[in-house]
């Protein structure tokens, strides 16, 4: 009987690291999102906390004031904007994924459809030795010489 030896067991390899490497990659955009989650939450809250302004000012501690909270909405927008990337990048990642295991998933089912066929195929040879060894028996009875 010989043993089983998968023809893409290759290809195999290569599809269970292009998995392993797409799911690491996943792991980093997910990652990614929660830290641009974390820096929108801060920016917004910076934001929010900002010094009101007191009473009357002069023009230069108006258009100071000004540039200051301007900076830190377009701060706020860059955050959320970054965010939105992660979100994107993520999905990316995710379809990736999917694409990759599904691969993965073709070559292994090919991998247990070829080991069924081969087990199937050892035990019809296995019955055919052991028809073999009984008819050879059953040839080489003393009854059965004339």
């Amino acid at each position: 009987m010989k043993r089983y030896c998968f023809r893409l067991e290759q290809v195999a390899r290569v599809r269970r690291i292009q998995e392993e490497q797409a799911r690491a990659e996943l792991l980093i955009a997910r990652q990614r999102l929660i830290e641009a989650g974390a820096d929108v939450s801060m920016r917004a809250e910076r934001f929010e906390n900002r010094p009101p302004q007191r009473g009357p000012a002069s023009g230069s501690r108006f258009r100071a004031d000004r540039g200051r909270d301007d900076l830190l909405a377009m701060a706020l927008t860059a955050a959320r904007l970054g965010e939105a990337n992660a979100h994107l990048l993520v999905g990316q990642r995710v379809d990736e994924w999917s694409a990759r295991a599904r691969e993965l998933s073709t070559v292994e089912r090919l991998d247990e459809r070829a080991r069924v066929e081969h087990a199937a195929e050892a035990d019809k040879d296995e019955q055919r030795e052991l028809d073999d060894l009984v008819t050879s028996r059953w040839a080489r009875r003393p009854e059965a010489t004339p």
